[in-house]
């Protein structure tokens, strides 16, 4: 069992804020703070400053919130794994994005688990942001993700490259040459905020001094198969990966043919840097790897 300090730590790590861990913590102010003192003690080294009224993490201190997330997340499985009934089959809990779970894993994940007959995958479907802070609170083990990756706290395998790709309806007329400039009197539709596919648009447009608001209407909408159906009914554009609409391509889905837009972007394998667990998580994924490259 992990020291008590340490989670009062990642608690001010968290909050950034000694009340606030305090109070999640169901502790005084005082002894946060004598607890914070005690390990500045017994690691030799100041884990905290400030910068103006905020408090922020030293060098040192940021050195082992990366340790102590990986220890907290590896005791979470470990307890799981003691209170799960005594069976031959091992069994892990998978995030991923809504992209990923719906198009992309199906067959690769079958064809694992048809290989590995003592395995069981508890999947969950959430956008890039929750499944990171899924990872950071021990809900699941590893996942599969697009968006942007918080590399200091997650190690990130490339599990495949995807063609983005901006859509539009059959039916609708583009004039070209095209750039992505002349798209703004569009509707543009989104997913929610911490998709990783809005993020990836994001940061396109903003490579274009462009942002959704400059698009004529935004709509945001959480279904990505949703958005898919609007799409083939001509109520917009989008952008996604092309493995979401492959079969859609040509018949009733058409990519907009824009010049100044060429974007592959990972999908990626990550789980909590330096785990203990990590070979087990490096050869699940090398599996999966190789399931995907049999099945697509």
């Amino acid at each position: 069992m992990l020291d008590f300090r340490i989670h009062t730590f990642l608690a001010v790590c968290k909050y950034k804020n000694y009340t606030q861990a305090a109070k999640h913590l169901h502790i005084t102010q005082p002894a946060v703070s004598q607890q914070i003192k005690y390990l500045e003690t017994l690691y030799n080294t100041k884990l905290f400053h400030y910068q103006g009224k905020t408090l922020t993490l030293t060098p040192n201190g940021e050195k082992l919130f990366h340790k102590a997330t990986a220890l907290v997340t590896d005791e979470i499985q470990f307890q799981k794994e003691l209170l799960r009934p005594q069976t031959t089959n091992k069994t892990y809990n998978l995030g991923v994005t809504y992209t990923v779970g719906e198009y992309l894993l199906p067959k690769p994940l079958a064809t694992y688990l048809n290989n590995h007959n003592d395995i069981q995958i508890n999947l969950t479907m959430k956008n890039t942001a929750t499944l990171q802070q899924d990872l950071l609170d021990g809900k699941i083990q590893f996942a599969i993700i697009e968006g942007t990756i918080n590399n200091d706290l997650f190690t990130s395998l490339t599990l495949t490259k995807e063609n983005f790709i901006p859509i539009a309806s059959i039916h609708h007329t583009f004039q070209t040459p095209l750039h992505l400039a002349n798209l703004t009197n569009e509707h543009l539709i989104l997913r929610e905020q911490g998709s990783g596919t809005r993020d990836i648009l994001e940061k396109a447009l903003a490579l274009n001094n462009l942002t959704p608001n400059h698009f004529h209407k935004t709509s945001y909408i959480g279904s990505m198969p949703t958005i898919v159906e609007l799409i083939k009914q001509n109520y917009g554009i989008t952008f996604l990966y092309e493995s979401a609409v492959k079969h859609e391509l040509h018949k009733t889905i058409q990519t907009i043919p824009l010049n100044d837009f060429n974007i592959k972007h990972d999908i990626s394998f990550i789980y909590i840097k330096d785990s203990s667990n990590k070979d087990l998580y490096n050869s699940i994924f090398n599996d999966l790897k190789e399931a995907l490259k049999t099945t697509n």
